[in-house]
C-alpha cells in the first residue's frame, strides 16, 4: 500500500468521525479540520490557504463553535484526542 492510499484512508476516517460529531460541516470546514488534525500552526495554515493568520484564527473560532469545543480547551489537543 502506497503513502497516497494510506493518506486517503486516514483522511476518510477523520472525515467520518467529524461527520458523527457534526454532520453539517461543509467541505471547506472538513479540510480546515484536517489541517488542525495534522497539527499545522496558524501561520502554516495561512500560508497554505493564502489567507491572513487572523482569518485562520477566526475560522478556528467558528470551528470551535460548530464542534462545541470550549475556549479553555486546546483545539489541537481536542483534535488529537477526539479524531
Amino acid at each position: 500500500e502506497g503513502l497516497e492510499q494510506r493518506l486517503i484512508q486516514y483522511l476518510s476516517v477523520v472525515e467520518e468521525k467529524l461527520a458523527q460529531i457534526q454532520p453539517n460541516l461543509q467541505n471547506s470546514e472538513l479540510i480546515f479540520c484536517i489541517y488542525l488534525k495534522l497539527n499545522l500552526s496558524t501561520k502554516e495554515i495561512a500560508t497554505y490557504t493564502f489567507v491572513t493568520p487572523k482569518a485562520v484564527q477566526n475560522r478556528k473560532n467558528r470551528i470551535r463553535k460548530k464542534l462545541n469545543i470550549a475556549s479553555s480547551v486546546d483545539i489541537y489537543k481536542w483534535f488529537d484526542e477526539n479524531l
